[in-house]
């Protein structure tokens, strides 16, 4: 009856304003998180963008492991880490500049994110971005029906894929950006309590 709403009054920018080829990851770096997949696709991303670069926005004990995997993989000149932001405000504007967000968690049986409604997600379509995200919290159905997101498998080669398809039609990312911002009105939290309180009533 009430799932994680959005805030509704992040100010939208323009399309031609927005960091063309950046792609951000927001949250606690865990390793069920999966943001090790998004460093694993970008040698496959660079071979079509070059300019390609990930936003890790949040901090946590895997983060030593992930510059680690960085260095090894030889992107790390592709990667900025911000940390944990203190601001809210601040980190809806560093989100909303990207061109879209990624949520590539781990697909494991034993995965409680099977079961939750991602905050994640909600952060980045209120941001109006679209969402790139593995088949397993079940609201990648949602994304995918209402064509603000792409869902993948747990796979640095499809997540490239989805990444570059996205990034390398203009057209494409724009209406994708405005179907974001339309379905999180629909997760605003004025909404959201309206409709259980009407069905509790």
């Amino acid at each position: 009856i009430v799932p994680v709403g959005t805030e509704a009054n992040i100010p939208e920018i323009p399309f031609g304003k927005i960091k063309p080829y950046h792609v951000v990851h927001m949250g606690h770096l865990m390793i069920k998180h999966g943001v090790q997949l998004a460093i694993e696709s970008i040698p496959h991303i660079i071979k079509v963008i070059p300019q390609f670069h990930l936003d890790i926005i949040g901090g946590g004990e895997y983060e030593e492991a992930l510059r680690k995997l960085a260095q090894e993989l030889g992107v790390s000149n592709y990667i900025t880490f911000y940390g944990f932001i203190q601001s809210h405000r601040e980190l809806e504007r560093m989100l909303s500049v990207c061109a879209l967000g990624v949520a590539p968690y781990m697909d494991t049986e034993d995965s409680y994110i099977r079961n939750t409604d991602p905050g994640k997600v909600k952060a980045y379509l209120a941001a109006g971005l679209p969402v790139i995200i593995t088949k397993v919290p079940l609201i990648w159905k949602e994304l995918t029906k209402y064509r603000c997101g792409v869902a993948v498998s747990y796979n640095a080669r499809d997540l490239a894929r989805a990444i570059i398809w996205l990034l390398l039609e203009n057209q494409r990312l724009r209406q994708y950006r405005k179907n974001a911002k339309k379905l999180a009105k629909d997760y605003n939290w004025d909404k959201i309590f309206d409709k259980a309180l009407r069905k509790t009533l």
